[in-house]
C-alpha cells in the first residue's frame, strides 16, 4: 500500500507517491508498486478520499455537495454486506440499493437513481450488462464501476461499450474500491492492473479500446444487446417489448448477427455467446 498526495491544476493532475516517481504513459498514470492503475483527469477536484487513502474519507457529491448516492448489484450476498459495512463507515456516501439479483435488482436500482453504480459483470447469463445499458437509457448521470473475478476479452469489451467509469478484479482490497468509487464521482477511470495490461488509450476517439480484437469486433452495440437476449432463449418479441423496438427490426437485427457471426439457427447462436463469454450456462 502506499500513501498519496494530490494536486491538481486546470490542465493536468500529478500524483507523487514515495515508491516511485511520476509516470506518464498516454493518458494513463500507473504506479508499478501500487495496486490500481488510473486515468488522469484534466479538470475540477476530487472529494477529500481521493487525496488519502487513509482508511477513513469524506466523498460529497461533486456537483451539489450532497450525499453520494451508491448501489450494489452483486450475486456475492457475503461481499456486499461487507461492502455496505464499510461504505456506511465513510461520511458523505449513501447506499440506495443493494440486490444479488438482476431480474429483481433493476427497476429498484433504476429508481433509487444512484450516482455511483457497483455491478458484478459475473452475473448469470451476462444480465449485468443489460442492467448498464438501462442505466445508460435511463440515467445518463449514473457513473459505472464493474467488478470482475474471471477477467476475459468479452468481458472487458463489454463494459468498455458501455463507458464504464471502472473495472475492478475482486483481488483487489476494499479500500481500493471506495477509492475507485471516490473517482468514479467526478467521471475519472479506475481500471485494476490485471485489466490494464489488456487494454490502450485511443487518443484520437479519447476512449480506452482492447490491445486485440475482441470476438465481437464486427457486431454494434445494440446488436449485442439483442445477441444476449436471444441467447438466453427470449423471443424476438420479448427482445422488442425489452428494448422498446418493433419486433421486425429486431427480427432484421438477428439476421444481421446471424450472417456476421456464420451461424444459421438459434441454437448455434446461442452456443456462440456462450463460447465467447457473452452469457455464463
Amino acid at each position: 500500500m502506499y500513501r498519496e498526495s494530490t494536486f491538481i491544476s486546470k490542465n493536468q493532475l500529478w500524483r507523487k507517491t514515495p515508491c516511485c516517481p511520476d509516470r506518464f504513459q498516454q493518458n494513463l498514470l500507473i504506479c508499478p508498486q501500487a495496486s490500481i492503475i488510473h486515468q488522469k483527469i484534466t479538470w475540477g477536484r476530487l472529494p477529500t478520499a481521493c487525496r488519502s487513502l487513509a482508511p477513513r474519507t469524506r466523498i460529497t457529491n461533486k456537483m451539489n455537495g450532497t450525499l453520494l448516492k451508491v448501489a450494489i448489484v452483486d450475486q456475492q450476498r457475503v461481499f456486499v454486506d461487507a461492502l455496505v459495512y464499510r461504505l456506511q463507515n465513510e461520511s458523505g456516501i449513501q447506499i440506495v440499493c443493494t440486490a444479488d439479483d438482476a431480474g429483481q435488482g433493476s427497476a429498484a436500482l433504476i429508481e433509487s437513481r444512484p450516482d455511483v453504480v457497483i455491478l458484478d459483470a459475473d452475473l448469470s447469463q451476462g444480465r449485468a450488462f443489460d442492467i448498464a445499458a438501462e442505466i445508460r437509457r435511463q440515467l445518463s448521470e449514473t457513473r459505472i464501476l464493474f467488478l470482475m473475478q474471471k477477467v476475459s476479452d468479452s468481458l472487458i469489451d463489454q463494459a468498455l461499450r458501455l463507458k464504464a467509469e471502472g473495472i475492478l478484479s475482486r483481488d483487489e482490497p476494499l479500500v481500493q474500491l471506495v477509492q475507485a468509487i471516490c473517482r468514479a464521482a467526478v467521471r475519472e477511470t479506475t481500471y485494476s492492473p490485471t485489466i490494464g495490461a489488456r487494454i490502450d488509450f485511443d487518443p484520437v476517439r479519447r476512449e480506452f479500446r482492447l490491445r486485440v480484437d475482441p470476438p465481437m469486433k464486427g457486431l454494434t452495440d445494440r446488436q449485442l444487446e439483442i445477441l444476449r437476449y436471444l441467447a438466453r432463449g427470449d423471443s424476438v418479441k420479448a427482445v422488442a417489448r425489452k428494448l422498446f423496438l418493433s419486433p421486425k427490426s429486431v427480427d432484421n437485427q438477428k439476421f444481421r448477427i446471424m450472417s456476421k457471426i456464420g451461424v444459421r439457427d438459434k441454437v448455434a447462436l446461442a452456443l456462440y455467446a456462450v463460447r465467447e463469454g457473452l452469457i455464463q450456462p
